[in-house]
């Protein structure tokens, strides 16, 4: 693997990880205000807009897997 994919990469994974933390806290935003918009997709549209869509659908799939978890617990 040369530089230019590795760097591609681990740009991918930080976009990915950024993406998630933003829908988490924008997640967690609207339920503590009791807003009445979505604004958990925020994180995944820029991802995707950003890195493209392999990094977006990452975002997306985890936050569901994540939020869903929490809320059965």
């Amino acid at each position: 693997m040369n530089k230019t994919n590795k760097l591609r990469n681990n740009t991918a994974i930080l976009l990915s990880i950024g993406g998630i933390l933003l829908n988490l806290v924008l997640s967690t935003a609207v339920s503590v205000f009791g807003l009445l918009v979505y604004l958990d997709t925020v994180g995944t549209v820029a991802v995707a807009v950003m890195g493209g869509y392999l990094p977006g659908v990452i975002a997306g799939f985890a936050t569901n897997i994540i939020t869903g978890n929490a809320m059965q617990a």
